[in-house]
């Protein structure tokens, strides 16, 4: 790990990238390039210094240089490009890694890079993770209101498909984050790959129930008790004694057994049961398969509800909300 002078000539670690993305796809220093002093390493004929700023004729940083010494001899490791629209915006970056072999230093290899698109407003509306100009594997768009009010964020990468989406509130705070099951690689309630709500901090093993239907889960275990329950007001999701099938603080909902083949397949009446307290109880519904494990219950987002969720052309508040929650 390299260490640099601060500004306030405290010794700064400079681990990871020297810029970052913001959660609206704008780029900003690092919180540990923001503190180095780069007075301290802008002349090139410093010769041992681990790393090197460049600026252009207005002072702008557009290049680190970063080195390291192989068997005695000073080498290129590596660095970073910046690269500016003409309003001075911050466009995209590249970063660049060498490769040593028998001491010898092999040509620098770009092994990240991000190109930024604007509106007429300057806002960031696709985020590419190529240098602008060049093809890339999906983006990351974002979408806005009449306003410039930032609604979404719709990752592609990398891909090409449409596979999370973070929401976000009025205050630019992060609201709620939507993916594919397969993504989190979180198990579903039957076939499919659906859409779903990411719930907040949880050590709770999460599956997705499927609220078109077609709910079952293959045990292996013939005839086994099964129950999908509602935690009782009073108790947290984490509370340790509420982590095992109990009547004193769960409710039944649904109920029965595994079959000869131990499949469990709730009935449509369970599932619209099931459904409604998802609703109406959020974050506190589980499916025990069996007396000891249970799964958080989370409902799945309709298929139209979805493909409005990831339509960049869709500029409505609430265009991840089902019908009636708008």
């Amino acid at each position: 790990m390299r260490v640099l002078l601060g500004q306030d000539g405290s010794r700064v670690d400079t681990a990871g990238a020297p810029i970052t993305v913001r959660p609206d796809g704008d780029l900003q220093l690092a919180g540990w390039a923001a503190r180095v002093d780069w007075r301290a390493y802008a002349s090139p004929d410093i010769d041992t210094a681990p790393t090197l700023a460049y600026r252009d004729a207005d002072g702008t940083l557009c290049r680190l240089a970063r080195w390291t010494w192989v068997r005695g001899e000073r080498l290129r490791d590596g660095g970073w490009a910046f690269f500016y629209d003409a309003a001075g915006r911050p466009s995209g970056y590249a970063a660049y890694d060498a490769r040593f072999g028998k001491g010898r230093q092999a040509p620098l290899q770009r092994s990240d890079a991000a190109c930024l698109l604007r509106d007429a407003a300057g806002h960031v509306t696709r985020f590419v993770p190529a240098v602008c100009g060049e093809a890339a594997d999906g983006d990351v768009r974002y979408v806005r209101d009449e306003a410039g009010t930032l609604l979404r964020a719709i990752d592609h990468r990398p891909t090409g498909q449409a596979h999370t989406v973070v929401e976000f509130g009025s205050d630019g705070k992060q609201k709620r984050r939507l993916t594919l099951a397969s993504v989190r690689g979180v198990m579903v309630s039957g076939q499919g790959n659906p859409a779903f709500v990411m719930p907040g901090q949880t050590r709770e093993r999460v599956m997705v129930w499927q609220e078109e239907g077609g709910n079952a889960v293959e045990t292996g275990i013939p005839q086994e008790p099964w129950r999908i329950v509602r935690l009782d007001a009073g108790f947290a999701q984490d509370d340790p004694g509420a982590q095992s099938w109990d009547p004193a603080w769960q409710t039944v909902i649904v109920s029965g057994a595994s079959d000869a083949t131990g499949r469990i397949k709730p009935d449509p009446v369970a599932s619209r049961q099931v459904s409604d307290a998802l609703r109406e109880h959020p974050g506190r519904v589980f499916w025990y398969v069996d007396g000891s494990t249970r799964f958080l219950l989370v409902p799945s987002l309709a298929p139209q509800v979805w493909a409005a969720c990831v339509d960049a052309e869709n500029v409505a508040p609430g265009a991840c909300a089902p019908a009636g929650r708008r």
